[in-house]
């Protein structure tokens, strides 16, 4: 799932996919007045979910399998930070 604009996310991931987790990964990295904080998990079923996001943006995966998990995080390591241009 991805979506963007002013009321689309808050930028962390959902309350309740981290507290179903059994497992819980997080980096934050600071891109000027942004934080974006990449959060990723494993539950009890062993299915993943990972969130990468900051305020107003976010892309994110859930209750998917290893292989495929695997697979969305290639498309999501490869995601870089744009600025808009000006106008």
């Amino acid at each position: 799932m991805h979506g963007s604009g002013p009321l689309w996310s808050f930028g962390t991931p959902s309350d309740l996919d981290v507290w179903r987790s059994v497992s819980y990964e997080e980096a934050t990295f600071d891109s000027g007045r942004l934080t974006i904080i990449d959060a990723r998990g494993q539950f009890p079923n062993g299915d993943r979910w990972r969130h990468l996001g900051m305020f107003g943006e976010s892309a994110s995966y859930s209750d998917v399998d290893e292989v495929t998990a695997k697979i969305l995080d290639q498309f999501l390591d490869g995601a870089c930070l744009k600025a808009a241009a000006r106008r």
